[in-house]
């Protein structure tokens, strides 16, 4: 490339990565995350790295996609510590019969 010749647009560099494989994965990615951030109510994301490598006369493109895709909240469950683990219940309280916690 001179100094005088514009860039190629980034959307077709990307669409010939892996043979399209990139475009294809980024794609179905957007629509994942569209539709969880959707359902969820909450932010997602996607990251795209790319790395570029020397190799021979030209360069070795390789690249990464990560996605954070929302998910629902999860409950959470209130337990007592113990010198034996976690317990359900306080150690000085006792177990009601046929009642589990």
């Amino acid at each position: 490339m001179s100094i005088s010749d514009p860039p190629r647009p980034f959307a077709d560099i990307i669409g010939e990565i892996r043979s399209g494989g990139l475009a294809n994965e980024l794609a179905e990615q957007m629509a994942d995350l569209a539709q969880a951030v959707d359902m969820h109510r909450k932010p997602g994301e996607i990251t795209l790295k790319i790395k570029l490598k020397p190799a021979g006369d030209g360069v070795e493109v390789t690249d990464t996609i990560a996605a954070k895709i929302p998910d629902y909240d999860r409950p959470t469950s209130f337990f007592f510590v113990h010198s034996s683990g976690l317990r359900r219940n306080p150690v000085n309280q006792g177990q009601l019969e046929g009642m589990d916690a």
